[in-house]
């Protein structure tokens, strides 16, 4: 389990918010965060990935260091 950052009703977000959230450390340490995951409040089913609607916005700190 991972924590809830945001929930709400509506998605106001652009591409450089979701990147500024994806930035910085897992509570409690000095880890680089890796991203965040976005999911709709009820599970949707997306037919484009063939599952589960829901996508990560990865850390740009994270890729430059080396991640996966």
């Amino acid at each position: 389990m991972v924590d809830i950052v945001e929930l709400g009703q509506s998605f106001g977000h652009s591409l450089e918010s979701l990147l500024s959230l994806a930035e910085g450390h897992y509570p409690g340490t000095q880890n680089e965060r890796e991203g965040i995951v976005i999911r709709p409040l009820s599970e949707r089913f997306s037919s484009t990935l063939g599952g589960r609607l829901s996508f990560k916005a990865i850390s740009n700190r994270f890729l430059l260091s080396g991640g996966d």
